[in-house]
């Protein structure tokens, strides 16, 4: 999995962020305290995470105004090949231009084939994950198991739990163990 570009409104200390990552990879944060490092990386965990009870508050939402609600938008590529197919979300796919480094929401020929996946979070506290294209703007359901199959994991205080043989682990969903 690798992440393309990042979409985020209304949440924490973000008003608006949209950031191409283009072909970067690994992907270092630099800056100063409370410059909303750890809100993009924990806005990025929430719409790839394979939770579906994850507790929100009026806090996540900007300026903690709950009258419009807060998105995320991750578009990934370098995905499972079980989740490209029709059957699943092969009718909802872009491309990912590498050269020009843009999105497009069909894909064209030497495009990457990736997904965008939306976490909207209303007032009412209750998120929901989509798949999301400009032809399917409303977005179908992607389920926790299939944004487990996307492989995005945070590596953080726990590193003896990440970096382990352990059931779950990075280094076990790696080596497909």
């Amino acid at each position: 999995m690798r992440i393309r570009h990042v979409s985020i409104e209304r949440f924490r200390g973000i008003k608006k962020l949209d950031w191409t990552l283009g072909l970067a990879s690994p992907i270092c944060l630099v800056g100063a305290g409370d410059s909303t490092k750890s809100t993009i990386i924990d806005a990025i965990e929430f719409a790839l995470s394979p939770r579906w009870n994850i507790q929100f508050s009026d806090s996540d939402f900007y300026d903690a105004d709950t009258s419009q609600s807060f998105i995320i938008t991750v578009a990934v590529g370098d995905l499972p090949d079980d989740l490209l197919k029709e059957s699943k979300f092969g009718l909802h796919l872009k491309g990912w231009n590498r050269t020009k480094q843009c999105i497009h929401d069909e894909p064209q020929e030497g495009d990457e084939t990736i997904l965008s996946v939306r976490l909207e979070v209303k007032s009412s506290l209750e998120p929901e994950w989509v798949v999301v294209t400009d032809r399917t703007p409303e977005g179908i359901r992607i389920s926790s198991e299939d944004r487990e199959r996307i492989g995005a994991v945070r590596i953080d205080s726990y590193t003896d739990r990440h970096l382990s043989w352990s059931r779950g682990s990075v280094l076990a969903r790696l080596t497909g163990n």
